[in-house]
Parts: structure tokens; C-alpha cells; sequence
């Protein structure tokens, strides 16, 4: 009786390889749509259907990054908290480019991917989370929003990866402090 159980639920088992392999073109095709909201749930099932470190997702991700439609952005960076590996440096990348998106809901989405994919006192990502921080009049020129924006960004970025053992991270926040706008004190 129990290794009749066992035939039975054999055949019911699923070959997620198989699946991915028939759904990744479907997705692409949706994600390459003309209409934003077919090019968002296309990334929203994308977010939902792969696994951690499918680095075989990462493309479609990429260009939902890529998209003029702010909520495809925000899918984007979804999927991404999804399939990355903590500590992945590609995927690391991305968010921090997404830290300094015009959209706020984008930049929140990117705040929380940090918390995934970032490590706890990663001083190369701190580095670079300050470097936006302090640069923020050359990221506002480019991105067109304004510059208190981007230090905020980074003020929060730099909390979620900094440990207390971070010299440099503790001090770039104290400088923070002092900011002409509240909302980066």
C-alpha cells in the first residue's frame, strides 16, 4: 500500500526545470509588450515563479529595470529581492542603480531588495552607498529630482547595510545630521 502512494505521487510530481523552460519564453514575449500592465504581471509571475539564484530570470529582470513605466520598475526590483543570493554583486549593482530612480515607490522597493541581496557590513556597498549620498547634485542633475531626495535614499541604504562596527557608514550618518532638510536628518 505504501509504495502505491509513492507511484501516485511520482505523478504528480513537477519538473520545475520543465516548467521554467516552457514559461521563461511566455514571459519574455509578455514582457516585451506594448501595454504597461501586461509588461508588469508578465515580471509580477516572474517574481512568483522562480527560484532563488535562477540566474536565467536575470535578463527579463534587467529590462523591466529598464522600463519607462515606473511600476514595471517596482516589479523589477521585486522579482529581483526574489531570485538574488545575498551578496550577489550583479544583482547588488542593479539595486543601487534603483536607489536612485525618480519614482519613490521604485526607491523604497530598492531599499528593501537591499536588505536582501546587500551583506551586513559590506564595506565596498557602503562605499558606494555613500558615494551616491554625497554626490547627490550630480545624480539630481541626471535624474531630474531633487538632490535631498538622494542623500535620503542613501542615509536609509547606508542604515540597512552598516553595522556598528562601520566606521566610515556611522560617520557619513552623523555628517546627516546636520542636513538643511529634515527629512535627510
Amino acid at each position: 500500500d505504501g509504495a502505491e502512494g509513492e507511484e501516485e505521487e511520482d505523478e504528480w510530481a513537477v519538473d520545475w526545470d520543465d516548467v521554467m523552460e516552457e514559461l521563461l519564453p511566455v514571459i519574455q514575449e509578455a514582457v516585451e509588450s506594448d501595454e504597461p500592465e501586461i509588461r508588469r504581471n508578465a515580471i509580477l509571475a516572474l517574481r512568483k515563479s522562480v527560484a532563488v539564484g535562477d540566474l536565467q530570470a536575470m535578463p527579463l529582470v534587467r529590462l523591466a529595470m529598464k522600463d519607462s513605466d515606473w511600476m514595471c520598475r517596482e516589479a523589477g526590483v521585486l522579482a529581483l529581492r526574489e531570485l538574488a543570493l545575498p551578496g550577489d554583486v550583479e544583482a547588488t549593482e542593479v539595486v543601487c542603480t534603483m536607489l536612485q530612480d525618480a519614482r519613490r515607490e521604485v526607491r523604497e522597493a530598492a531599499l528593501k531588495a537591499l536588505e536582501t541581496v546587500g551583506r551586513p557590513g559590506d564595506e565596498e556597498l557602503i562605499s558606494t552607498l555613500i558615494t551616491i549620498k554625497e554626490y547627490s547634485r550630480k545624480w539630481a542633475d541626471t535624474s531630474k529630482r531633487p538632490a535631498w531626495e538622494i542623500r535620503e535614499t542613501g542615509c536609509q541604504a547606508i542604515g540597512v547595510i552598516a553595522d556598528l562596527d562601520c566606521e566610515e557608514g556611522i560617520a557619513s550618518l552623523k555628517k546627516s545630521l546636520t542636513d538643511e532638510r529634515i527629512d535627510v536628518q
